[in-house]
């Protein structure tokens, strides 16, 4: 229960940096109360936000999907080519 004395109940909430650099925490004084009426101290937090790229793995591929994705390739590039090759030949007939 929160509201009795040295309770050990943990609040917590998330927060999402829109990009990296620096992120402060301000919580001013008594804007949080218990059912007494006990108010907190003013709490002031800031800390460094770095994206890292170190924890993202990559998949590997076997030989099934390095074909398929030189099919995809190939398939994309003859379906441009034709396109660009049909637009370029229509010929304005009077």
């Amino acid at each position: 229960m929160p509201d009795e004395p040295h309770s050990d109940t943990v609040f917590t909430f998330d927060i999402f940096p829109e990009k990296k650099g620096s992120v402060s925490i301000f919580i001013p004084e008594n804007r949080v109360v218990d059912s007494a009426g006990n108010g907190n101290t003013q709490i002031v937090y800031s800390f460094l936000y770095q994206v890292s790229y170190e924890n993202i793995a990559v998949p590997a591929m076997n030989e099934w999907g390095i074909l398929l994705f030189a099919l995809i390739l190939i398939v994309s590039y003859l379906v441009v080519m034709k396109n660009h090759l049909h637009t370029r030949t229509h010929k304005l007939v009077l």
